[in-house]
C-alpha cells in the first residue's frame, strides 16, 4: 500500500475487471499481486497489444501525441511495463467495444493504461502515460484512472516516481493523491510540448518540506510556467498541491518549499 493512500485496486476489484500487466518474465515474475500476464516476446499476447494502440490512438491523435508502435513496444513493453484494467468484450458497451475492435466476447478489452519503465535509480520508475477509454466513450465502468496508477506503482514495488505531464488537460491530478509532488521542471522547450512539466514524489516519504502558501497557475500561462522554469534551474524548490481541472484551462497550486 502507498502511504496515505486508500488501499489499491489489487485489493478492492470491481465485479467484471481484471488487472493486466504487459512486460518481461523477469518482472513479471516480481509483480507484488495476482495480473494477467502479457509477455510482449510472445505471437499470443499480439490481439491485446493492437487494443492497447487503439487506446493509445484515440486518447492521444487528437492532441498529435500518439505513440508509435515501435516505441511501445521499445520503450514501454519490453524495458518496463503497460499496466491496467481490463474486461471481457462481453462485459463493455458495443460502442466501446468496436473502438478497440474486440470480436468476440471473451476477448480482453484494455480500459486503461499506465506506462511505466524503471529508472537508472533502484526503485525508482518513469511514468508517462495514464489514460482511460473513458476519456473518449461510456465503458460501463467509473474513471479509475489514478487508483490503477496506485496499483501499478504497488505492482512493481515502486519508490520513487519521475512522471512526465502536460500542464493542460488535467493528468496532473492523478499524481496528487499523497506527497505533494515536486516540480523538477515546468517548462521543456526539448519536448513536443514545451508546455510539460516533470514531477517527482517518493511513495513513503522519511519527511515533508515546508510550503510556502500557494499560488494559482493557469497552464496557458506560458510566463508563470518559464519563471518557474528559471526559478528551478536557479535551485529553488517547488511542489504542486493542489488542481482545478473542471474548466477548458486546467489550473494548479504551486507552493515554493524548503528542506525540512
Amino acid at each position: 500500500m502507498i502511504c496515505g493512500v486508500t488501499p489499491s485496486l489489487s485489493h478492492t476489484l470491481p465485479e467484471g475487471l481484471h488487472l493486466y500487466a504487459v512486460a518481461r518474465p523477469a518482472l513479471l515474475e516480481r509483480g507484488n499481486h495476482p495480473v494477467v500476464e502479457l509477455d510482449p516476446t510472445h505471437t499470443s499476447s499480439v490481439p491485446f497489444l493492437r487494443r492497447l494502440e487503439r487506446l493509445d490512438r484515440l486518447i492521444y491523435s487528437p492532441s498529435g501525441m500518439e505513440t508509435p508502435r515501435w516505441a511501445f513496444y521499445d520503450c514501454a513493453e519490453l524495458p518496463g511495463t503497460v499496466f491496467g484494467l481490463c474486461a471481457s468484450a462481453d462485459r463493455v458497451p458495443e460502442e466501446a467495444r468496436e473502438l478497440l475492435g474486440g470480436e468476440e466476447s471473451q476477448d480482453l478489452l484494455p480500459l486503461n493504461a499506465v506506462v511505466a519503465i524503471p529508472t537508472v535509480e533502484a526503485g525508482h520508475w518513469l511514468v508517462y502515460v495514464v489514460c482511460g477509454l473513458d476519456e473518449v466513450v461510456e465503458t460501463g465502468f467509473s474513471d479509475l484512472r489514478a487508483e490503477t496508477l496506485h496499483a501499478a506503482l504497488e505492482w512493481l514495488g515502486a519508490l520513487e516516481v519521475s512522471a512526465v505531464c502536460q500542464w493542460a488537460g488535467g493528468r496532473i491530478a492523478l499524481h496528487l493523491g499523497g506527497a505533494a509532488p515536486e516540480l523538477r521542471a515546468a517548462w521543456m522547450p526539448s519536448h513536443d510540448r514545451p508546455a510539460t512539466c516533470c514531477l517527482h514524489y517518493a511513495l513513503c516519504p522519511a519527511s515533508s518540506p515546508t510550503l510556502s502558501p500557494a499560488r494559482w497557475v493557469s497552464s496557458r500561462d506560458e510566463e508563470s510556467l518559464r519563471d518557474l522554469q528559471s526559478r528551478i534551474e536557479a535551485g529553488r524548490r517547488y511542489f504542486v498541491v493542489d488542481g482545478r481541472t473542471d474548466g477548458p484551462d486546467p489550473e494548479w497550486a504551486i507552493c515554493e518549499g524548503t528542506a525540512p
